[in-house]
C-alpha cells in the first residue's frame, strides 16, 4: 500500500511563523542599536518560533503496511510494528483527549501528540489489522478492567482517574444511604437560590455602603452553610458521570463576587496584615470546627483531597471577610495624627498604586493613598492620619488632609 503521512496542526507552522516576525523585529532593532543584552532576551522566543516550524515540517507519522514510523524533531525515530501493539488507548482527560498505543503486555509504547491531525488513516489501518481502538472512560467503570490498564497510564492521568473511582464510591455510598431530600427537587431549589444570591450581589452593590458590605458577607456565610448543610452530597465541580448525576451542585458563583467585593475594600485602608492574618486563622478555626464536626457525623467516605480543597476554600472565605467583619464591627470614635510628608512614588505593576511616605510612631512609614490624595500632596505637607480601631483590635487607617 502507498505510505501515508500524518502531521501536526497548521496552527503549529502558523503559530511558528508569527513567534518568528514578532520577535525577530526588536531583536533585529536592538542589535542594530548596540543592546546586545535586550536582544538576548528576545532570542529564545525567535529559536521557539523556529523550533515550531522545523517540528511541523519533521515531526510526522508515517503508515506502511508493516509498521508505524514516528518521526521526532528532537527524540530518535521510533519504529512500531502493528504485530506488537494491543490497542490504541483513548484517555479522557478534563477536556483534553490524551491517546497512547499499548502493547499486547499492557505497557505504553508511545503517546500520540494532541497536535497531530486527520487521524483517520491511522484509525483505519489499525482496524484493519484488528487492533482495538478502547476508551478508557468506559473501562474505568469495571475496576478489574481498569487495573489491566493501570501502568500504562501517567501519574497524572491515573491520580485523575483513582478521583473518579473515589466520587463514584461515595456517589454509591450515598444512594445506598437513601438521604432524605429528593435529588431533583433539591436541585431545582439550589439553582433558585444560586440566582437570589447572584441579585444579592447586584443589589448591594448598586445600593453600596455598609449595607453592600452586609449583603456580600451574607451572600458568602449563606454559601458555606448550604454546603455544610448538604455536605458530602454537595460538590462545586463533579468528574463522574455518576457524579453529575447523583450529586448537587453548589451555587458557588455568587459567594466569589460576594469575596471579590469584600477584597476591594481592602484596598482603601492600611492596615497591619500581619494582625489581620491572625483573625483570618481564628475566623478559620471556627469554621473548620463546624465542617469536621458534619464530616465526623456523616459516615459516608470522603477522599483526603477533597478534605483539603474544603479547608483551603475556607481559608480563601475567611481571609476575604476579615477586614469587612473588622470594618462592621468598628465602634469607637476614630482618632487623628499628624505627620509630615517625606516622600511620594507610584508603582510600576499592573496596577497603578499610590503611596506617601512620613515619620510615625518614631519610624518611616509608607502609607497607600487615592490617586486624588497623591497628586494634592507635596513633600513637607502636613497630614492627617484617621485611625480606627475594630472591637476585635484591629486598627486600619488613612491618610486626608
Amino acid at each position: 500500500m502507498e505510505d501515508k503521512v500524518i502531521r501536526l496542526s497548521k496552527f503549529t507552522k502558523v503559530l511558528g511563523i508569527i513567534t518568528v516576525v514578532i520577535f525577530m523585529i526588536p531583536t533585529g532593532f536592538l542589535l542594530f542599536t548596540g543592546n546586545i543584552i535586550a536582544a538576548l532576551c528576545f532570542f529564545p522566543f525567535v529559536l521557539l518560533g523556529a523550533a515550531l516550524l522545523l517540528a511541523y515540517r519533521k515531526q510526522v507519522i508515517i503508515l506502511d503496511d508493516q509498521e508505524l514510523t514516528f518521526h521526532y524533531l528532537l527524540k530518535n525515530t521510533q519504529h512500531i510494528p502493528y504485530a506488537d501493539i494491543h490497542c490504541l488507548l483513548f484517555i479522557p482527560l478534563n477536556n483534553q483527549m490524551h491517546m497512547a498505543l499499548i502493547s499486547k503486555t499492557y505497557e505504553r509504547l508511545i503517546s500520540l501528540d494532541n497536535m497531530l491531525v486527520n487521524l483517520d488513516p491511522l484509525f483505519e489501518i489499525l482496524q484493519q489489522k484488528n487492533i482495538q481502538l478502547i476508551d478508557f472512560a468506559e473501562l474505568a467503570e469495571d475496576e478489574k478492567q481498569a487495573a489491566l490498564y493501570g501502568n500504562t497510564l501517567t501519574m497524572i492521568e491515573r491520580n485523575y482517574y483513582k478521583s473518579i473511582d473515589s466520587e463514584n464510591k461515595t456517589v454509591d455510598s450515598m444512594t445506598k444511604k437513601k438521604p432524605h431530600f429528593h435529588y431533583k427537587k433539591t436541585k431545582k431549589r439550589l439553582k433558585i437560590l444560586g440566582w437570589i444570591l447572584f441579585l444579592t450581589d447586584v443589589v448591594a452593590y448598586i445600593i453600596g455602603g455598609k449595607t453592600m458590605l452586609v449583603l456580600s458577607l451574607a451572600v458568602i456565610f449563606i454559601t458555606y452553610s448550604i454546603y455544610i448543610i448538604y455536605y458530602p452530597y454537595i460538590y462545586v465541580d463533579t468528574i463522574s458521570k455518576k457524579g453529575q448525576k447523583q450529586s448537587l451542585q453548589l451555587p458557588f458563583f455568587a459567594a466569589a463576587i460576594a469575596m471579590l467585593i469584600n477584597l476591594s475594600l481592602t484596598q482603601l485602608y492600611n492596615y497591619n496584615f500581619n494582625a489581620s492574618l491572625q483573625i483570618t486563622a481564628v475566623t478559620m478555626l471556627v469554621l473548620i470546627g463546624v465542617f469536621m464536626i458534619k464530616s465526623i457525623r456523616n459516615p459516608i467516605p470522603q477522599r483526603l483531597t477533597r478534605k483539603l480543597s474544603v479547608i483551603c476554600a475556607i481559608f480563601i472565605m475567611a481571609f476575604s471577610s476579615t477586614f469587612t467583619i473588622n470594618f462592621l464591627l468598628t465602634f469607637e470614635p476614630a482618632r487623628h495624627e499628624t505627620i509630615r510628608v517625606s516622600d511620594k512614588s507610584i508603582s510600576s505593576g499592573k496596577t497603578r498604586d499610590y503611596y506617601l511616605y512620613g515619620q510615625w510612631n518614631g519610624k518611616e512609614e509608607q502609607f497607600s493613598v487615592p490617586r486624588s490624595v497623591y497628586q494634592e500632596s507635596e513633600i513637607g505637607d502636613q497630614k492627617k492620619v484617621c485611625i480606627r480601631r475594630s472591637m476585635f483590635g484591629l486598627e486600619y487607617y488613612t491618610v486626608h488632609e
